[in-house]
């Protein structure tokens, strides 16, 4: 247990990952930090983001973590909607999904990423430029 003093610079989340990171974990995986304080989650969220394929947020119904640039082969089992944002502009394609993108330039104020599916047995997600946020949810 590290006991913190609530007059910091970072948030408790914050220290927490960049400790786990320094002492050589890869990937972490982070519950209990999703539907508390909206301030609070909104850090969460940006920890993800900040930390792609290294920090995942996990809670009962979703399933949060950013993407940088490659190939990612999605199954359509377990949390049927699939929502892509972006802090900054990334270029993104989907393959497999109802509502496929090509390309697709998604930017913070675009909001079309939202509540998409996998069509098919598999989704493919290509991020070509950027980092993109990805989350998984059930309803």
């Amino acid at each position: 247990v590290i006991r913190l003093n609530p007059i910091k610079d970072d948030s408790d989340s914050e220290h927490a990952v960049r400790t786990a990171l320094a002492r050589g974990y890869e990937h972490l995986y982070i519950t209990g930090a999703l539907g508390g304080r909206i301030d609070h989650e909104l850090v969460n969220l940006r920890l993800a983001y900040l930390f792609p394929g290294k920090v995942i947020l996990v809670s009962g119904r979703n399933r949060i973590r950013a993407l940088l640039p490659g190939t990612y082969e999605l199954s359509a089992k377990n949390h049927g909607f699939i929502s892509f944002f972006a802090v900054y502009p990334a270029v993104i394609s989907l393959n497999g999904f109802v509502w496929d993108l090509d390309h697709r330039t998604i930017r913070f104020e675009d909001l079309y990423g939202l509540s998409n599916r996998i069509s098919k047995e598999k989704g493919i997600v290509t991020v070509h430029e950027g980092t993109v946020l990805m989350i998984r949810s059930e309803d």
